[in-house]
């Protein structure tokens, strides 16, 4: 059943933090550990530093607890979500889960804008952007065959996506490319046509 809320929802780095620790109380390097391991620096904007900001903030909000401990003769600190924590999270993944959100895209803006250069300069630029996604695609499936191997459904999920988003849109910029170099042989013609007309 999807879950409705007014409450404010959770960012994406908050998310991905309660989001570990609802499977498990951990310490801050632990969730960097698995974060890295998973694969989640791929599909989220999260550095090393940015876990610690993220923790205190939640802890400011209730939203999970802490508590020092000895290990290894020194002191960490282990985080546990709150029963707080818990609700909003299950609130922010039922959204995430059930509601498409478009986000904004760069290629739009650029195809919104594709008559600022040539037809031979758009063509130029959409080969490139082709070997781009191409080669991203290719380290993506790298990093699936070496983290996510054995890994749950989940986990493998969070490559595949990614996977089949490249390939989607390859397949869009290609055809893209299609309709710039018709409209480059629309041009040529044009020009060909404007000399004969110039000659007779």
């Amino acid at each position: 059943m999807v879950r409705s809320s007014n409450k404010k929802l959770l960012k994406d780095n908050e998310v991905v933090v309660l989001g570990l620790l609802d499977e498990s109380p951990r310490y801050g390097y632990e969730l960097d550990k698995i974060i890295d391991g998973r694969g989640i620096r791929e599909w989220t904007n999260i550095a090393f530093s940015s876990i610690y900001s993220v923790l205190r903030g939640l802890e400011k909000r209730d939203l999970l607890s802490s508590g020092s401990y000895v290990y290894n003769n020194r002191f960490v600190k282990e985080y546990r979500i709150t029963r707080k924590g818990k609700e909003l999270l299950k609130d922010t993944v039922a959204s995430l889960l059930s509601e498409p959100r478009e986000r904004k895209s760069e290629l739009d803006l650029g195809i919104a804008n594709i008559l600022a250069l040539s037809a031979e300069e758009s063509k130029a630029c959409l080969k490139s952007r082709q070997k781009k996604i191409s080669a991203r695609i290719r380290y993506i499936e790298k990093a699936r065959k070496k983290k996510a191997k054995s890994a749950p459904y989940y986990v493998q999920a969070l490559f595949e996506r990614p996977i089949s988003k490249h390939k989607a849109e390859l397949e869009f910029v290609k055809d893209l490319e299609k309709k710039v170099e018709k409209s480059i042989e629309i041009e040529r013609k044009t020009r060909q046509k404007d000399t004969r007309d110039e000659i007779d």
